[in-house]
């Protein structure tokens, strides 16, 4: 959840119809919000710190991931 008072932080991707913010909340957690504009299904890779996880996104879907 995109906490009040959240700080938008650098997000960095290549992938066309894909669109992305990262933030850091006022609590220490972070937020990636992915919003796949293809009609299609999509697999995105997604880093932060140390950690690495493959995201299915829907076609035509946003989906918000917390760390």
């Amino acid at each position: 959840m995109i906490q009040r008072g959240a700080r938008v932080i650098a997000s960095t991707g290549t992938m066309p119809y894909l669109d992305h913010v990262a933030l850091a909340n006022p609590d220490g957690t972070h937020v990636l919000v992915l919003t796949n504009r293809a009609g299609l299904e999509m697999q995105v890779p997604c880093r932060f710190a140390n950690s690495e996880l493959q995201v299915t996104l829907p076609a035509n879907s946003v989906v918000t991931l917390l760390w």
